[in-house]
């Protein structure tokens, strides 16, 4: 199929797509990729004398590019901004889900902006955890809470995923300001941890 004839019931979005797919399977040459390769020089050359040919000033060019920048600049905001919402609200939406009854909103807000921010910045997943709960456990010292960490994150790197599920059916089901600071810990540990799934998924 020829994109560069009309299609008639394609959105814009495929018929770039289209286009683009035409472009690369076409065996004309196409767009110089490196400006500064030594063979771009003459398709520059006759693109500057065909926009020459078009009558275009130079002010009407700087215009439209002007206008286009603009447009450009807006969509890429409103998509950044969209994904941004959607993940965030995604991630924590689940975390309120399974956890809203035993831990209180503000502390599953923190750890799912938490690890939002950690999730892919390559640090071993003890690193991730401790991250995602230092402002939920701030009382605790990191070194214990590593080792309280240690099999969670064991285990979880193995696959063996009903290690979540074992953490959190240690700790009774109670209101966060109820349980013991050794129940916080592990409750808000295995919240981390599921938190940083969800994100990674």
């Amino acid at each position: 199929m020829d994109s560069n004839n009309s299609l008639w019931g394609f959105s814009t979005h495929t018929q770039a797509k289209l286009d683009l797919l035409h472009t690369v399977l076409s065996s004309d040459e196409s767009y110089p990729w490196n400006p500064g390769a030594a063979d771009s020089e003459a398709y520059l050359s006759q693109l500057e004398a065909t926009w020459g040919e078009a009558g275009l000033s130079t002010e009407s060019v700087a215009k439209g590019w002007q206008a286009m920048s603009q447009q450009l600049d807006i969509m890429w905001q409103s998509i950044d901004q969209a994904a941004e919402i959607t993940t965030d609200d995604s991630v924590l939406a689940g975390l309120k889900q399974q956890f809203a009854s035993r831990m209180p909103e503000t502390l599953l807000s923190q750890i799912a902006q938490r690890a939002e921010e950690v999730v892919r910045s390559g640090q071993p997943l003890m690193q991730q955890l401790m991250h995602c709960v230092q402002d939920v456990l701030a009382a605790w010292d990191e070194a214990d809470l590593q080792v309280m960490a240690r099999p969670l994150t064991l285990a979880m790197r193995d696959g063996q995923g009903e290690m979540l599920s074992v953490a959190l059916n240690s700790v009774r089901e109670a209101n966060w300001d109820e349980l013991s600071a050794m129940e916080q810990a592990r409750l808000g540990l295995a919240i981390a941890r599921y938190a940083l799934k969800q994100v990674d998924e």
